[in-house]
């Protein structure tokens, strides 16, 4: 079965209305600008996107931590911690477009993912050449995600 691109757009066209389908006139206006920025909905039929890029539904702060320990030395020297920025969070460091979420669907929200990663350290005197790897859980990224009860 072919599906061709003018039926895709008419697909994600229907979703867009029906999603804001009951709402005020300004969060209307709103999700339109948040569709320009994050992805664009072909106007005619005919026109071709010249490219699709992707983007997250949520938002994220990348921040470098790196290590700081009196006793050991570590390879890497730092990791990127990656954390979802919450709507209406109130944090006052974000810029109103970093506080802005597209995972907006009523019962959908932006959660948190972690990964366990390892790294290796040794210590600082020169009496140990050895490295040991160690664990430690870091935020990784985020993902727009419904509840399931089990």
């Amino acid at each position: 079965m072919d599906i061709h691109l003018d039926s895709w757009d008419q697909i994600v066209t229907a979703i867009l209305v029906l999603l804001l389908a009951g709402r005020s006139l300004q969060s209307q206006i709103d999700d339109i600008d948040m569709i320009q920025h994050y992805g664009r909905v072909m106007s005619h039929p005919n026109e071709l996107p010249t490219k699709i890029v992707y983007k997250s539904l949520c938002n994220t702060i990348e921040k470098k931590v790196e290590f700081e320990d009196e006793e050991y030395e570590f390879e890497p020297p730092h990791y990127i911690e990656t954390t979802c920025t919450k709507t209406g969070s109130g944090r006052r460091d974000l810029t109103q477009e970093e506080n802005r979420q597209m995972c907006n669907i009523p019962g959908f929200d932006c959660i948190q993912q972690n990964k366990k990663v390892t790294f290796l350290r040794r210590l600082k005197s020169h009496s140990s050449n050895g490295w040991e790897p160690f664990s430690q859980t870091v935020p990784t990224h985020c993902e727009c995600m419904w509840p399931k009860l089990e």
